[in-house]
């Protein structure tokens, strides 16, 4: 619930990738419809941040069909 706040989320993932140790796992949401009363929510496509995922060699092990 974080990501779609900041102005670089693609580019978090590098710094998330440098702290994380082998193997380790990133939890999230990755979504954010457009909504009026949440300006905050600056990003709504998140295709990039999964790809910079996917570039990096995270893999997917969980999804939830609630939430998507």
């Amino acid at each position: 619930d974080v990501f779609e706040h900041l102005v670089d989320p693609a580019g978090t993932i590098e710094a998330l990738d440098r702290c994380l140790e082998p193997g380790g796992y990133v939890y999230g949401r990755f979504a954010a419809d457009e909504d009026a009363e949440r300006p905050q929510h600056i990003v709504q496509d998140f295709g990039p941040v999964l790809e910079r995922f996917a570039r990096l060699g995270f893999e997917e092990v969980f999804r939830d069909e609630w939430l998507w």
